[in-house]
């Protein structure tokens, strides 16, 4: 009673990923690049001002985009609102997304190293399932944009999670 095996773990593990991956799939969805409100000292937030055509953080050759940490922190802010009258520390949230990202970025490189590869199907298949949820490939892409990332940068981002689910199941 009380204890878990790794098994137990394992799924949590998975079902955790599964769900950061649904809350990616919402960033897109939000279009958290959209109009916001004003913060209470009047400006824009702090959400607002992560430069989405720049790279906020670099190693080796894998980026994560700003336009990257942008949608993940809408999407937190989606989901906290959606909650109920919870405020959102936008600061908390970029440095929560950051560290998060970083992360995912880190465990790709080290399931790389290990010889875990995403083959090119795998990464369609995964964006074809996104691209179901709008009325055209079109919209899609123009949703994207407006998000202020692309087709490659999004393909690239789903490589990452990909490679981040494979090293996860090796190690469990």
């Amino acid at each position: 009673p009380g204890v878990t095996d790794s098994r137990d773990r394992g799924e949590g593990l998975m079902t955790d990923r599964r769900i950061l991956a649904g809350l990616m799939l919402l960033a897109i969805f939000a279009g958290c690049s959209g109009k916001k409100e004003k913060t209470a000292e009047g400006g824009d937030s702090p959400i607002d001002r992560i430069p989405v055509k720049e790279d906020v953080v670099v190693f080796r050759d894998k980026k994560v985009s700003g336009a990257w940490l942008r949608n993940w922190c809408g999407t937190q802010e989606v989901m906290l609102r959606a909650s109920g009258p919870i405020q959102a520390d936008e600061y908390s949230l970029i440095k929560g997304g950051m560290q998060l990202l970083t992360k995912m970025l880190l465990i790709s490189v080290e399931a790389e190293r290990r010889g875990l590869k995403v083959e090119d199907q795998e990464i369609e298949s995964r964006l074809s399932k996104e691209m179901s949820q709008f009325e055209s490939t079109e919209a899609w892409i123009k949703r994207l944009e407006v998000s202020g990332s692309s087709r490659e940068q999004r393909r690239e981002q789903v490589r990452i999670e990909l490679l981040v689910d494979k090293y996860e199941k090796e190690i469990l």
